[in-house]
């Protein structure tokens, strides 16, 4: 029984000490100066850009549109958060997998953060553990972040479609 008891500690200190790449690097705490810009959707055409402080809308047939987006600290600080929570720095590295599809999600990223800078494009044309962490942390983005703004529900609506 203490041979048991002993291999379930040591289990659990393992898992205790196995970071995500995004723990390792991303402090606790959102730093002061972090920002990003991500490039998202079909073929990365939208773009939310905390260093500019603006948002670009893919309008499909009618090109894109760019309105100021100013993030609270609240927003930011969410975001932070869940964007660490979702291995952001390891998604690129475990996108290989099945159930792929097209036209897919396209991502580019560039990430600053307690003075280092991070940057990254994947997509997800392939569902893995890592894509899905990552399309529901997309789903946060744009459903309670980007979306309920007034300057988003300001821009036009999107004309035609992706094959």
């Amino acid at each position: 029984m203490k041979k048991h008891v002993w291999c379930l500690l040591g289990f659990c200190f393992f898992l205790g000490a196995c970071e995500t790449e995004s723990e390792a690097w991303m402090p606790d705490e959102k730093p002061d100066d972090f920002n990003f810009s991500l490039h998202f959707g079909y073929g990365a055409q939208n773009e939310l850009n905390t260093f500019e402080d603006t948002f670009t809308k893919d309008l499909i047939e009618d090109g894109q549109v760019t309105t100021e987006m100013v993030l609270t600290d609240e927003e930011m600080e969410r975001i932070y958060t869940n964007m660490r929570e979702a291995d952001v720095l390891g998604v690129s590295d475990n996108t290989e997998g099945s159930t792929c599809s097209d036209p897919h999600h396209s991502y580019q990223l560039v990430l600053q953060a307690d003075g280092e800078e991070f940057r990254d494009s994947w997509n997800t044309s392939c569902e893995t553990e890592a894509t899905t962490r990552w399309e529901s942390f997309m789903d946060f983005l744009v459903s309670d972040i980007i979306e309920p703004r007034p300057e988003y529900q300001a821009l036009p609506e999107p004309t035609g479609g992706y094959d």
